[in-house]
């Protein structure tokens, strides 16, 4: 899981990120002043906002500050609800009635192989001919590893778990010395299929990953909060 404090004064905010990558957010830390004032008149150009949105915007803009760590699904969830965070970056978010949830988009899920393993030839694969697969493959409580669960039961499938890990950074890096394949979504592999370390192909079906921002009912948001949930919508 992946956190995310963001400082927007004067309040503090604090995203927990599930095992994706955020490239938009990637490099957190502190910045120069002009460094971010570079970021946020791009920021307000990729929005077109003119006048006093523009002004608005560049005055909460600068203030921003992002940290990232890995965390897991239950905290998340956790610590959303009991105010230690204001907003959560969810995969598969989990009804309750406690939250409210913002859906953001749905990435598409690809089997993901070394370039050389013979499924890699293919353009589509049905789901089906995963099974006995050696599979690379999340941990359990991971909401990412429930959804493939569910995938293969009602397809009934049986893949050869071989390996399981926590994020999806480490399941790229099995799969890149060809220790199986893995089913993961597009966003997450196209910097490993621009420099050809991993072969991508289509799933036979509409497979996605649904990402969600996640923050308690009844929380009011202040303005810069919502800006950054709505920045959140098109660079994810």
């Amino acid at each position: 899981m992946t956190r995310i404090r963001q400082r927007l004064s004067p309040v503090l905010v604090m995203l927990w990120l599930t095992t994706f990558p955020v490239v938009p957010l990637a490099g957190a830390g502190q910045t120069s002043s002009q460094d971010k004032a570079k970021a946020c008149n791009s920021a307000a150009d990729r929005k077109g906002l003119k006048g006093d949105d523009r002004k608005t915007f560049m005055q909460d803009c600068p203030t921003v500050n992002v940290h990232v760590e890995y965390r897991r699904a239950n905290e998340v969830y956790d610590d959303v609800l009991s105010n230690i965070v204001d907003l959560g970056l969810v995969a598969y978010p989990s009804p309750d009635s406690k939250l409210e949830v913002v859906p953001l988009r749905k990435d598409a899920l690809f089997l993901t192989t070394h370039p050389l393993h013979p499924l890699a030839k293919l353009k589509t694969i049905k789901i089906k001919a995963l099974s006995g697969q050696k599979f690379i493959n999340f941990e359990k409580d991971i909401p990412t590893r429930k959804a493939l669960d569910k995938i293969f039961k009602d397809h009934g499938v049986s893949v050869n778990n071989v390996m399981e890990f926590d994020n999806v950074e480490t399941v790229k890096r099995a799969v890149e010395i060809d220790s199986g394949v893995a089913i993961l979504p597009e966003e997450t592999i196209r910097g490993e299929l621009a420099n050809k370390t991993l072969a991508a192909v289509r799933l036979d079906g509409k497979f996605f990953r649904e990402l969600a921002v996640i923050y308690k009912k009844g929380k009011v948001l202040s303005p810069a909060m919502k800006q950054f949930i709505e920045l959140l919508k098109k660079s994810l």
